[in-house]
């Protein structure tokens, strides 16, 4: 009998320093692409009375000349602008699906899924917006953080680092009761495999809660176009159920157009429901993969 397709478990380090460059990196290409509601400086934070101090970053094409600090570039020789803080600011939530059908990949969901929530997450922190992450699994979510500032990017990368895939998926019973503990609506980005056939009622419920929706869909290629041949044992990771099969260029094929299929259905889910949308392949360079998510998916613009 052929070996079972069983998931990949690696030590997912999101401390690590080369993981860290990337994020900085990311950050500086989305302050370029910020605009609208997810913009962290964006104009409905007032400027001038009211508003307090509240950090620096280096100047992007397009940021107004008139909060530039001079003194700073005197001192650095780089231009950078002032950022101020009003009572008003956006709350992200990150809802992260944790369950046991994450829990594999040639290249591992889990860890694919918990690194693009942290490269959004940091986006958000260093644009001085409140970020909100709640892990979705076994119907509950669970594991809440909140915070806010560019400083709290290490608690943030600790968070989300040990976190493991467990328990069974129901998108609709977790997110009830997470965004109950929400109090201001703002941008709601949901990651998730989305094989809970119930996608459709979670994703609605956040918008029937007035959020902005983002839906980012992680697909691994074993499960996308599996490359097998022979008899095969095929587990269920969250019921432990099995069948043994015999994979046929035939079945393969069959397959292959049903994953397509269900993943197409998703997608059209999402823009018919004005729910932006990104397919995030693990096998694809992280940094790649975040940059087109954040364009194509309407993350950012």
């Amino acid at each position: 009998m052929g070996a079972a397709l069983m998931p990949e478990r690696p030590a997912a380090d999101l401390l690590d320093p080369r993981f860290l460059k990337k994020l900085d990196y990311l950050n500086v290409v989305a302050k370029k692409l910020f605009s609208g509601a997810f913009r962290g400086e964006r104009e409905s934070r007032k400027r001038g009375a009211g508003t307090l101090f509240a950090d620096y970053r280096r100047y992007a094409m397009g940021d107004d000349l008139r909060y530039v600090d001079w003194n700073v570039y005197g001192r650095l020789d780089a231009l950078h602008v002032k950022l101020f803080e009003a009572e008003e600011s956006l709350e992200l939530v990150l809802l992260l699906d944790l369950s046991r059908s994450m829990d594999f990949g040639a290249h591992h969901k889990g860890t694919v899924a918990k690194r693009v929530a942290a490269a959004l997450g940091y986006i958000g922190l260093s644009n001085l917006d409140a970020v909100r992450v709640w892990v979705l699994r076994g119907g509950a979510a669970e594991n809440e953080f909140w915070a806010k500032g560019k400083p709290a990017t290490t608690d943030l990368l600790r968070f989300l680092a040990p976190l493991p895939c467990e328990g069974t998926t129901d998108l609709y019973r977790a997110t009830v009761p997470a965004v109950a503990r929400v109090h201001k609506r703002g941008v709601a980005i949901v990651v998730s495999d989305f094989l809970d056939a119930a996608y459709a009622k979670a994703l609605k419920f956040l918008l029937y809660q007035k959020f902005q929706v983002y839906a980012i869909h992680v697909v691994d290629r074993l499960e996308w176009r599996p490359e097998v041949e022979g008899t095969l044992r095929l587990v269920d990771l969250e019921s432990g159920e099995h069948r043994d099969v015999e994979a046929t260029p035939s079945l393969l094929h069959r397959y292959r157009q049903a994953f397509e299929r269900r993943a197409r259905e998703l997608e059209r889910f999402c823009l018919a429901s004005e729910i932006g949308y990104s397919r995030v392949p693990t096998d694809v360079a992280f940094d790649v993969a975040v940059l087109r998510l954040l364009r194509k998916g309407g993350v950012l613009r």
